[in-house]
């Protein structure tokens, strides 16, 4: 019996430590998110090619991955829309 948890506790470490290298290597694999702004007039789309680009006709300079349909909205309208949202408002602090 000691024999069999012996051979248990050592396949469930070697999964532990399996699934625990798995996810250092994926997480050391994938870039950061960048949080700066995006000029969409002078897209530069990434080297490494693990990027998409959706964008509506006119907007992009870069190849873009994904036609987006123009909003029929004035921006006013849409910011009106937006902060209509049942607590927009009170988590910005409006």
């Amino acid at each position: 019996m000691k024999r069999r948890a012996r051979i248990a506790g050592g396949i469930l470490i070697a999964l532990l430590v399996l699934i625990a290298g798995g996810i250092v290597t994926v997480r050391s694999l994938v870039p950061p998110a960048s949080p700066e702004f995006v000029d969409f007039t002078e897209m530069k789309r990434s080297a490494t090619g693990s990027d998409a680009l959706a964008c509506a006709p006119g907007l992009c300079s870069a190849k873009i991955d994904l036609v987006l349909a123009p909003v029929p909205l004035s921006v006013a309208e849409l910011a009106a829309k937006v902060k209509a949202r049942v607590g927009f408002a009170e988590e910005a602090g409006e």
